[in-house]
């Protein structure tokens, strides 16, 4: 089956973009988790703590909801997909001369690795060795390239956005150079693992960042 017979089109209406190409098993845009969590502190994070509109990298990029409404608040968007289904949708619903789509991982270094794909893509992980694996039911894999933040090399940054399930720790260890240079505002999901949290935790605390926001399963660290 193509990834187009796997998608069908949405008309929900988010923050003026309309129409959506979503995956089969996503049935409510409007109402879905992702949409709740932008209108909830996505939106309001942006406007209180991002006085630097230039340039956000945001991964993963899901089905492309979060680069679109992104793109709203700053001039360059840069976001990051690695699965196919995806980014397929991403593809489609960012169609934005803004917003710049790469079908990659953030990690520690580059090259390759594994992702497990689930039934509910919005789910899928880099497979890794570092922490426990969090029981899920692969329905596939995929080999998929992983570049990280410093390898871009980029001259500006005023967010950096990070829901890549579980894999944060890594994106944030080949980001050192980038958030050092830059300080920009840096947005994670929190894992299911404290040990995981407590090394993201100590890796920008030691880059002087602190907690300024707790959204529940997302922290906001920001530098002084």
């Amino acid at each position: 089956m193509s990834l187009k017979e796997q998608t069908y089109v949405c008309n929900d209406v988010i923050d003026g973009h309309s129409p959506w190409t979503l995956a089969h098993n996503v049935d409510n845009l409007y109402d879905s988790s992702i949409t709740l969590g932008w209108n909830i502190w996505g939106r309001s994070t942006v406007e209180k703590w991002c006085p630097n509109r230039s340039c956000v990298l945001q991964a993963g990029g899901w089905q492309g909801l979060f680069p679109q409404l992104l793109s709203d608040y700053f001039d360059q968007v840069i976001t990051l997909e690695p699965e196919p289904i995806n980014f397929y949708c991403l593809a489609n619903n960012c169609q934005s001369e803004k917003i710049i789509k790469i079908q990659a991982a953030l990690g520690e270094e580059c090259g390759w690795a594994t992702l497990d794909r689930t039934e509910n893509a919005a789910l899928s992980r880099i497979v890794q060795n570092e922490f426990p694996a969090w029981q899920i039911n692969v329905a596939k894999q995929h080999t998929v390239p992983v570049i990280t933040v410093d390898s871009l090399k980029l001259p500006d940054l005023g967010l950096l956005f990070l829901d890549i399930e579980n894999y944060e720790i890594f994106a944030l260890r080949g980001a050192v150079n980038t958030l050092a240079r830059t300080g920009a505002p840096v947005i994670v999901e929190l894992s299911f693992l404290e040990e995981i949290n407590t090394q993201v935790s100590e890796l920008l605390s030691n880059l002087g960042y602190r907690v300024a926001e707790n959204f529940g399963l997302d922290l906001l660290y920001v530098r002084d």
